[in-house]
């Protein structure tokens, strides 16, 4: 089979034929360059008025596998199997011979004349030319660059410079002109020239972004934030009214101004507030631990540090008003600017923002000029129409469009970019006739200027940018590599969407690429023409699901992709896949970053898409909401998660039911249920070994063997300690055995199988073991245990050298837990000295300290601290705190023990607990050490 080759550059011919017809010839072209396409869209195209339009397809290509035998193919969907000097320039077959000269020997089917087509047709070979226009210049400043001598650079840079058809340079090509150009020569002239109009730092692309007829809003709203005590403000308008340019001026204009720190946050695909906290956090670079609520962790993270912060489309968050509410009470510098399409601040300063000023119908040209909305125009219209002059013929037309738009910005940017096919009064034309269309379908009065000037401007792409931005719609922002790898989109179709100002960027935020996305109020429409959306979803939830396996939960690449990756993981659950792991791996995102509330709202989410999801991926799912519930304190749902995920056969002896036996476990714990969280976890460790989970076995093991301790059940301890270390592999970690080592150090003290002397005496032959390796976890448990063991003999003087040396490292450990335990040691030491004050002083900070981690049992050791005292100072007080200690299902077995004595000691039976919880308990005490240390000072 021969090829035929097509010659569209400058002319249009079938190299070697002398047949060529122009309307068949363009057909070939548009089937080859566009790829397969059905007749229905070739008859739309070539004959549009035409009263039988297939009779006419059916004669041209009757003439086509005629004259040219095999070049086009197909019964309904019709291919072209040819090669053409058009695509060799864009590069699809083979690069551009450097040795044929010229390479670009004209414009697209120049002198092609083509009656009765579609505007549509019009338009797809005025876009062509302008690519093909745009490749040649690429290549003439590559052969400039690649030069051996500056006269023959320049003479290409000139060529390429000079080219009709292309659209405007931009910046990034301007530099490279500017290079080439001779010093003093008329080519740098007009480059330089050109490089001043473009807005420094501004890519040619989003000059639309710029604030154009916004002065006095601006105004009002650099007022408001002038007075002190306003530290919200909301704008609030119709999509695409201008929202977002206007707050991103009024951020520019204010650190201007103060210096302050300014941050932008695109919240158009957060679901839930949570999950704008946890964006704001990310973006901010700040580590949080919210424990179920992120604005108020937010907030203290950030501290009395300056920042204005732009929360930019909050439209879809109706429970935003209290977590900025939160934020700006934890953080006394901040200030707070929203956008949404609906009001969602109470007590902010509020800007209702409609569309641009519009001149008055029989205003001169040169007021006309002067409209804000006009101005908007006639700029979108210049980077199609670089020459385009707002003339008198040109100004009332102009005018008109405007106001038919009601001076809508974005509706007014995109029939600007018409201007590359049509005439201004065709515009005209076209918009009256698409508002009339819509309202009599809708019979409404509704404002529907954007929705129709977006129809339009999609009947002006081609094939390939319908597809690209259908797909694009379809993402929760995106950068360059997802854009291809997902939905094919090539960096030069990515150009030419921004040209039609279809996408824009994003603000960026920390080191990764720079990142695009369709505005949402657009996006909405284009998804309505995807109409196979499956496959995308599966490219997209595949791309995103590879990138959590290469990276680390905890890092930037995930974390700015979260609204991507929720949507590819609800997904591939509703498809039914097997993404347990990458479940697992989505928690820890927020679990590793503190993010908990984000966490929580992103698993229910994930739970509506539990439906067709394979069961060991659904049980990932309930028991990341299990442990994320455990984690923010809502133990009641932690437990019932847990406890229906137990109740289903389906999880019987699988992970799921190991890791909810764990989380179960855990809960029971901290609502002080030591027996049943001993048994939960005693089935979690059973599972763990059937299952052959190696790592799990070995925490849970430790973890049991703790609860243990607590219980009293020291020779079951004993007994678990034993086997572990027996199985334990001769690679494992060194702090494995030394966790091991303390443990059974604990339990021999408590059992009694120690004495304190002994204990004192293992913890010193153990320690230098573990100061070789760090200071550890295991070593700070064993100097606590070796001076929790020299009070108890006695020996103050060596235990508070020991404690002396061993609290920087406690407190450094930034473990709330182990640095209370050490302060706990302290109260006892100071009281043992007989240093009152300072230990009333240190009791304080522990109560307010406890307050942080919540543990029931560091408040019991507190107690049993300040016991003696007590009695003596607040004999009520002391023996309702020690009731409250022997009934309470939290407190440890020793606990109870060393309780029991004292009150044997003063002669007291049991009491009765007369506090309904530790949090009275703690309360009646706090104010009992605020008494003691305000009459000291």
């Amino acid at each position: 089979m021969s090829i035929h080759h097509l010659v569209t550059l400058g002319t249009l011919m079938v190299q070697g034929v002398t047949w060529n017809p122009p309307k068949a010839l363009t057909l070939l072209t548009y089937l080859h360059l566009e790829g397969p396409s059905p007749r229905r869209r070739l008859r739309e195209l070539f004959w549009p008025n035409s009263q039988d339009p297939s009779v006419n397809l059916r004669v041209v290509l009757g003439h086509l596998r005629r004259e040219l035998p095999d070049a086009v193919t197909g019964a309904d969907l019709l291919s072209a199997h040819v090669t053409s000097d058009a695509a060799a320039l864009l590069g699809r077959h083979g690069g551009i011979s450097t040795s044929g000269d010229p390479f670009y020997p004209g414009a697209f089917l120049a002198g092609v004349e083509l009656s009765d087509v579609s505007p549509e047709l019009d338009e797809w070979i005025l876009e062509t030319r302008e690519r093909l226009a745009g490749a040649a210049r690429l290549e003439g400043l590559r052969r400039a660059e690649l030069s051996g001598s500056p006269g023959d650079a320049e003479r290409w840079a000139i060529w390429a410079y000079a080219l009709p058809d292309a659209v405007p340079p931009e910046r990034e090509e301007l530099e490279r002109f500017a290079r080439l150009a001779l010093p003093g020569s008329p080519l740098e002239a007009q480059v330089r020239h050109d490089l001043n109009v473009v807005t420094p730092g501004t890519p040619t692309a989003h000059v639309e972004q710029e604030l154009l007829g916004r002065d006095r809003e601006l105004s009002e709203l650099l007022l408001a934030l002038a007075r002190p005590e306003v530290r919200s403000v909301e704008i609030t308008g119709p999509g695409g009214i201008g929202k977002s340019t206007l707050a991103a001026a009024l951020l520019r204009e204010q650190a201007a101004l103060d210096r302050v720190r300014v941050l932008s946050v695109p919240l158009e695909h957060a679901h839930a507030a949570s999950q704008a906290a946890a964006q704001v956090a990310v973006a901010l670079g700040v580590q949080v631990q919210d424990q179920g609520n992120g604005w108020t962790a937010l907030g203290k993270a950030w501290g009395e540090r300056p920042l204005l912060l732009l929360l930019d489309g909050a439209e879809g968050l109706p429970d935003l008003a209290d977590g900025v509410h939160a934020l700006l009470g934890a953080s006394p510098n901040v200030r707070v600017v929203v956008t949404s399409r609906v009001r969602r601040l109470d007590g902010a300063h509020h800007l209702a923002l409609d569309g641009l000023a519009v001149p008055v119908a029989g205003d001169a040209p040169e007021r006309v000029a002067q409209s804000a909305a006009v101005r908007l125009f006639v700029r979108g219209a210049r980077r199609h129409v670089p020459h385009f002059e707002l003339d008198d013929r040109a100004a009332p037309v102009v005018s008109a469009i405007v106001r038919r738009l009601d001076g809508h910005p974005l509706a007014t940017v995109l029939s600007a970019t018409w201007m590359r096919v049509h005439s201004p009064e065709h515009i005209h034309t076209l918009i009256l006739q698409d508002l009339a269309t819509l309202h009599a379908e809708t019979g409404s009065s509704e404002r529907h200027q954007l929705r129709a000037v977006f129809e339009r401007s999609w009947t002006l792409l081609d094939t390939q940018e319908r597809q690209a931005l259908s797909a694009l719609s379809y993402f929760h922002g995106f950068d360059t590599d997802a854009a291809m790898t997902v939905a094919g989109v090539t960096p030069e179709l990515l150009h030419r969407l921004q040209r039609h100002s279809l996408i824009h960027p994003l603000p960026a935020h920390g080191s990764g690429p720079e990142r695009l996305e369709v505005p949402p109020v657009l996006a909405a429409q284009a998804l309505r023409y995807l109409h196979a959306p499956a496959p995308v979803q599966a490219e997209h939830a595949a791309y995103y699901l590879a990138l959590l396996e290469r990276h680390a939960p905890d890092t930037e690449q995930v974390q700015r992709e979260r609204a991507n990756l929720l949507g590819a993981l609800g997904f591939a659950l509703t498809a039914g896949q097997r993404v347990s792991a990458h479940v697992d791996a989505f928690l820890a995102s927020y679990d590793r970053t503190g993010q908990l509330a984000a966490g929580q709202d992103a698993f229910l989410v994930l739970q509506e898409a539990l439906a067709g999801a394979q069961p060991e991926a659904a049980g990932s799912v309930l028991v990341g909401r299990a442990w994320l519930a455990h984690l923010t304190g809502n133990f009641e749902d932690s437990a019932h998660l847990s406890l229906t995920l137990l109740a289903d056969p389906r999880y019987r002896g699988s992970v799921t039911g190991m890791k909810a036996h764990n989380v179960l476990s855990l809960t029971r714990r901290r609502q002080g249920q030591l027996a049943a969280a001993s048994e939960s976890l005693a089935q979690a460790l059973a599972l763990a070994e059937v299952l052959r989970d190696d790592t799990r076995r070995v925490m849970y093991s430790l973890n049991l063997s703790d609860l243990l301790i607590q219980l009293g059940r020291y020779d079951e301890c004993t007994a678990l300690l034993d086997t572990l270390d027996a199985t334990l592999p001769p690679e494992a970690d060194g702090w494995l055995h030394a966790q091991i080592t303390e443990q059974r150090l604990r339990a021999d003290h408590f059992s009694g199988t120690l004495s304190p002397a002994e204990v004192a005496e293992r913890c010193r032959a153990l320690l230098p073991r573990e100061r070789n390796r760090t200071p550890t976890y295991a070593e700070m448990l064993l100097r606590l245990q070796e001076v929790r063991a020299l009070l108890q003999l006695g020996h103050l003087t060596e235990a508070a050298a020991r404690l002396r040396d061993l609290l920087p490292d406690l407190h450094a450990s930034e473990v709330t837990s182990m640095s209370l335990a050490g302060r706990l040691l302290n109260v006892q030491l100071l009281y043992l000295q007989g240093r009152s004050a300072q230990a009333h002083a240190e009791s304080l900070v522990a109560v307010e300290q406890w307050g942080q981690v919540r543990e029931d049992s560091a408040f019991f050791e507190l107690l049993l601290a300040l016991a003696a005292p007590l009695l003596r100072a607040d004999a009520t007080l002391a023996l309702g705190a020690l009731g409250t200690l022997l009934h309470h299902p939290a407190s440890y077995h020793d606990q109870r023990v060393r309780a029991r004595d004292l009150l044997s000691s003063a002669g007291v039976p049991d009491p009765s607990p007369p506090f309904p919880d530790v949090q009275a308990l703690a309360s009646d005490l706090k104010a009992h050490l605020e008494r003691l240390t305000s009459r000291r000072r």
